[in-house]
Parts: C-alpha cells; structure tokens; sequence
C-alpha cells in the first residue's frame, strides 16, 4: 500500500519540553479535516538541558521527521504559566485583551512589559462582562521558545498552554459530554489537573509528583481536593461531576480507587490513544511510554483561537499584518481571474459582433436594392450596439469597487449578471466599515439606479482575532 501524500499546509508539528526530555508529534489534516497523527520522536535528558541543547534535539528530530518550514506548536507547561478567572468589564475581543494585559501585574510581581498574556474567553454576561481565564507567563520564557525557534529558522510557530490540550483531547473524543470534570494527566516527572467544562477550562494545576514518588497515589488524590476547593472558591462553579485519569489502567487502576474514595466522585481512566487515528507503530509507541503524550495530542486535534496563543505581542501583530497582506493578495488573485474571464467573455462578444456586422454589411452591398427592410436591421443592430455601451462595463465596476471600497474591508467574493444585479461578499474587523460600504456604493455613479441591502452579516473567528462575514445585494429599483 502506499503511503499517502500531504500537503505541505496541512503537516504540522507539536512539541513540548519539559526537564525530562523532548516530545514531537507530526500530524496532518486530512481532507475531511480529520487528523491523524503521523509519527513521534522523544529524547530524554538526565539533567536540565540548556537553550542550546535543547535547539540541538528539536532540529536533529524536526530533521529525522522531515520538517519543511511547517506550522510549529509548543505545548507549554503549567508550572510555566499562571492562570487566573477574570471578568472584564467589555464584550469586544481587543478591548478585552488590552485590559487583560493591564491586569497581570496584579498576580505576578513584574511590570506589564515583562509577561506575556493569554486568554480563552468562557462567557458574556447579561451586564455585557466577559468572562475569561487568563494566562500569564514571564517574557523570558516565552523568549526561550522564540529564540530556540530563531535558532532553527523555524517562522510559523504557536505557544499554547498544556491545559488547553487536555480540554481539546476530552471534549473532541467525547463530543456527547457537556457535564464538567477534573482532567488528571501524569507526566514522566510532573502531574497535571486541569477542572473543565465543555470548550472551557476554569482551572488548572501542575506539580512536582509522578508514578516514581511514594505514596504518590495518596498525594494526587490530595492534590486533586485542594485543587477542586481552590476552583470552587475563585469561580464560584458547580462541583465538578467527573475525574477522568488519562492513561491505561494497567498502571492507573489503584489510583482510580483511592481518588474515588478520598474525593467522592466517579473515576473514569481513559486510554485516549484508541480512539485517535494513530498507525500500529505510534500507538505502540505511546501506550508503552512512561510519559503523557495527553496534551499534544489534544493541541492537534483542534483549530486554537489565536486569543489563546502566547506569542509576544510584537510577533502576535506580525502575524495579524502577515495574515492580512496574505488576505488582501489572494482577494487580488481572485479579482484578477474575474477581470481576465470578463475580459476574455468581452473581447469574444466584440469579436462576434463585429463578424456579424461585416456579413450584415456584405449582404446589404449585395441586395440592397430587392431588400431595404436589411437597412432597417442595421439600424437596430447599432441602436443596441449603443445601448449596451451606456451600460457600465465588467472592467468600470471593478475599477469603482476598488475606488470606493473601506481600508478594512476585504472582498472575497463578486458577481455581477446581465440584469445588472450584483453580490458582493467579504470580511471585516467591524459593522461599521459593511454600513459605510453600502453608503459608497449607493453614492457611487457608476452603480446609480441601483439599491444595495446588506443581505447577511455574522461574526467568524478567525487566527487574526474575530471578523464579520458579510454580503450585499444590489438590485434595480
């Protein structure tokens, strides 16, 4: 059988560091927009590896798993980031984030220049309050991803928080579930606890305790009832009606039974690995593994809103303009397809016309005096010859669409049919760029006689934060 061939878009790549070792997953979308996981590379360190080690691996393994200038994702621990349940007193996505920023000195002691801030957005209140968790980390260790990345010449890359790949891998493989639950991941050296609900996390935590510890079952269990009191206090959430231990239960099985007993809440072990499209090799690879694959797998299997990704903001707005000018030169490509077709559809019309009227003509010179009625057809023949040239043209309307269009609107989509109608589709940061379009339009001259309806807009997220999908209708009057 033959192995299946991917495009470059859709392989991308996850990794994680932690003091034990290294960990990358290739994966790829497929059509259907499924995932599959395609291999993964480990290397353990026996002690705390530098940037430069650490640079060493990642290429030597991106290499052997022939990394090509792919999507890059960092799983960042916990224990390297701190999150915090906020409600901001806005409901728009900018807004929200400046004003989450300015809120992180208030939990760790630094100036604001020196963290970097995430958030996952959980709910809009009635009083117009976003509720969020946000995530704060120290510029210095984001700074490590970046420059180890720099190191590599790796340029499309994402830093997103451990947690968030846990609630990915619960809610995606148990897409029935709404209830919420306490998600355990145990690492090689450290363990995990993330408190979730559908398509939010509210809570998590990370320490120092793994299967080599002793007593380590009895202290997970503590673990998981100080983390479930803290969650109630901060949130003021419904008790969690689930704990869900990621793992096999040939190693988990006791551990199951004393956190039941200690907390009171059914146990479920989940072997996450039989129900992902893993090969026989990968699979035999991960259900063997001391360590958790959990929350790599999880980052893969969704697309992460960028409010989430804990990139520098320098780099985040990077992004943003890179996307935007990648935007504007794909509408341009489309546009350019829709002048040289009209073009074309145009320059053939001509071409027809004017073998028509040549044979008109020849025939007139021929017959003239048995048949005057063709004088009569030549006649009208350039009547609408006439008025179709009042008519705007394919090539005037696109030439006025891009006279009068708003900075921050972006076409995607035009049609324009005999009858004069005319559609038009796009995407914009704000409402108010599609309701000064439509004025443009109805001031235009070269649209006079028509009348424009905003037929739909509705919100759409998207990697460069949240935008309007749109389309206007013009029809005669």
């Amino acid at each position: 059988m033959l192995p299946k061939i991917y495009r470059k878009a859709d392989v991308f790549f996850i990794c994680q560091f932690s003091e034990a070792g290294l960990r990358v997953i290739k994966c790829a979308r497929t059509i259907a927009r499924k995932v599959e996981f395609l291999e993964a590379k480990a290397r353990e360190f026996s002690t705390l590896a530098d940037k430069e080690t650490l640079a060493f691996h990642l290429g030597q393994i991106l290499k052997e798993l022939d990394f090509r200038g792919n999507l890059l994702i960092a799983s960042l621990l916990r224990a390297q980031a701190t999150c915090r349940y906020l409600k901001i007193p806005s409901k728009i996505p900018l807004e929200v984030e400046q004003i989450a920023s300015l809120q992180a000195p208030r939990y760790l002691p630094y100036q604001a220049n020196e963290l970097i801030t995430a958030y996952q957005p959980i709910l809009v209140d009635k009083d117009g309050y976003t509720h969020i968790n946000l995530f704060i980390a120290h510029r210095e260790v984001i700074e490590d991803y970046t420059k180890i990345f720099k190191k590599l010449n790796v340029k499309n890359y994402s830093i997103l928080l451990s947690s968030v790949g846990l609630l990915n891998l619960y809610y995606t493989l148990n897409p029935q579930i709404n209830s919420s639950a306490i998600l355990i991941d145990i690492d090689t050296d450290q363990t995990q606890i993330a408190i979730v609900n559908k398509d939010n996390f509210f809570f998590s935590r990370e320490f120092k305790v793994s299967r080599n510890f002793p007593e380590w079952e009895n202290i997970i269990a503590q673990e998981i009832n100080k983390t479930r009191n803290a969650y109630l206090k901060e949130t003021f959430y419904k008790d969690p009606e689930k704990i869900v231990i990621f793992g096999s239960p040939d190693n988990f099985q006791g551990l199951a039974e004393i956190v039941k007993k200690q907390t009171i809440i059914p146990v479920e072990i989940f072997p996450y690995w039989q129900r992902l499209s893993f090969p026989q090799a990968l699979l035999n690879q991960v259900s063997g593994s001391s360590g958790s694959y959990a929350n790599l797998a999880g980052l893969g299997l969704k697309i992460i809103p960028e409010s989430v990704n804990l990139l520098p903001p320098e780099i985040r707005k990077q992004a943003r303009n890179s996307f935007k000018t990648k935007e504007r030169f794909r509408v341009a490509y489309f546009l350019s397809c829709i002048v040289i077709i009209f073009a074309l559809g145009i320059l053939k019309n001509i071409d027809n016309k004017a073998r028509f009227l040549g044979y008109v003509k020849a025939e007139l010179n021929k017959i003239e005096e048995d048949a005057r009625w063709i004088g009569e057809l030549q006649e009208r023949i350039e009547f609408v010859e006439k008025s179709h040239q009042k008519k705007p043209s394919a090539l005037d309307i696109l030439y006025e669409l891009h006279q009068i269009i708003p900075a921050d609107v972006v076409l995607a989509n035009f049609s324009y049919d005999q009858s004069g109608q005319i559609v038009l589709r796009g995407q914009t940061p704000q409402m108010n760029n599609v309701f000064e379009f439509v004025t443009r339009l109805e001031k235009s001259a070269v649209f006079r006689g028509l009348e424009f309806k905003i037929r739909y807009a509705s919100n759409k997220k998207s990697s460069a934060g949240d935008l309007i999908d749109f389309e206007i209708g013009g029809v005669k009057k």
